[in-house]
C-alpha cells in the first residue's frame, strides 16, 4: 500500500508540475473597480451602444449554437437566494453566473443584487475569466431590453417603469440610446 501512495503522489506531482508549465496562461480577474474605470474610459454611451449592437448582432447571427440549463439555486432563508445560471456556446466556452440576493444587505450599506461570472474554455476546461458582474448585468439586461423593444415595438415615444432601481436606470438608458423619447 505504501508503494502505491508513493505511485499516486508522484503521478499527482507530476500532472500538477505539467499543468503549470504548460498553461502559463491565467485566468483574467476583473473586479468591480476595473470594469467601471474601463467604462469610464470608454464612456458609458459608448459601452452602452456596443452592447446593443453585440447583442442584436449575435442574435442575428445563424451559425452560433447556445444550449442553457435551468437556473439551480438556493434559498437560504426567507429573503435571501442564490442562483448559479449555466449556459453554454457550444464548441467554445461556458458561462456560470451567480446570482444572489439578500434583501437586508441595505443595512450594511453591501448591494442587495451581486453577480459573479465565470467563463471557461470548453476544450480544456480552463477558467477564462472570472468577473464581478453586477454592473455588466444590468447593463446587458438594459441593453437586451432595448434590442427586444426595437424588433416589437413600432417607435415608441414613451416608456412607463415601475420602480427606479439600478435596473430600471439601465433600461431607460439603453432605450434612450436608440429611441428618440418624449415622455418616461
Amino acid at each position: 500500500k505504501i508503494n502505491s501512495h508513493r505511485t499516486l503522489y508522484l503521478r499527482c506531482r507530476y500532472e500538477h508540475d505539467r499543468y503549470f508549465k504548460m498553461n502559463r496562461r491565467k485566468a483574467l480577474i476583473f473586479e468591480s473597480k476595473t470594469i467601471l474605470s474601463i467604462i469610464k474610459k470608454v464612456g458609458i454611451d459608448t459601452f452602452m451602444d456596443d452592447s446593443i449592437n453585440s447583442i442584436e448582432n449575435h442574435l442575428k447571427a445563424t451559425n452560433t449554437q447556445f444550449q442553457r440549463k435551468n437556473r439551480v439555486g438556493f434559498l437560504s432563508d426567507s429573503t435571501s437566494i442564490i442562483e448559479c445560471m449555466p449556459s453554454r456556446e457550444i464548441a467554445s466556452q461556458i458561462c456560470f453566473k451567480i446570482v444572489n440576493f439578500h434583501d437586508y444587505n441595505y443595512q450594511d450599506n453591501i448591494p442587495t443584487v451581486m453577480s459573479t461570472t465565470l467563463l471557461l474554455d470548453e476544450k480544456t476546461g480552463q477558467i477564462k475569466i472570472i468577473a464581478e458582474s453586477t454592473l455588466l448585468t444590468y447593463i446587458r439586461t438594459g441593453a437586451s431590453a432595448a434590442v427586444a423593444t426595437k424588433y416589437l415595438v413600432d417607435d415608441p415615444k414613451s416608456f412607463g417603469f415601475i420602480g427606479t432601481g439600478a435596473q430600471a436606470q439601465a433600461c431607460l438608458h439603453a432605450f434612450s440610446r436608440i429611441f428618440n423619447l418624449n415622455k418616461i
